[in-house]
């Protein structure tokens, strides 16, 4: 799996350990992999929508 290196904002850290407090991932890591996936698919299904949109 690749790596990737950020900076965030410093009130990130305690939202992504309350939602791994919560179980929504098991790590950090898995907190953010999920966050950038959900990302990346409103970002696909935005473009595929201005596609059909435009025809």
């Amino acid at each position: 799996m690749a790596q990737l290196v950020t900076r965030i904002d410093k009130n990130l850290p305690r939202e992504i350990d309350a939602m791994v407090d919560e179980g929504v991932a098991s790590s950090r890591s898995g907190v953010v992999r999920i966050g950038l996936l959900q990302l990346i698919h409103r970002y696909r299904r935005a473009r595929i929508g201005a596609k059909i949109v435009e025809g």
